[in-house]
């Protein structure tokens, strides 16, 4: 059975590629444009909106 946490990463990378958003890969927030951090645990660039969203789903 596949873990929450990989399901989720894979929904966030499939609606990305939905709203023709390049996924940018980061190493730190520095990688990041347009005020993004980088989610360390998948190395993506996502605004704290989309974060605290998935933040929010897990508990």
């Amino acid at each position: 059975m596949l873990r929450f946490d990989v399901v989720l990463i894979i929904a966030m990378i499939f609606i990305y590629s939905l709203n023709g958003d390049q996924v940018r890969k980061c190493l730190s927030d520095t990688d990041c444009t347009n005020g993004e951090k980088c989610v360390q645990k998948n190395k993506i660039c996502s605004t704290i909106v989309e974060i605290q969203r998935c933040e929010k789903e897990r508990k």
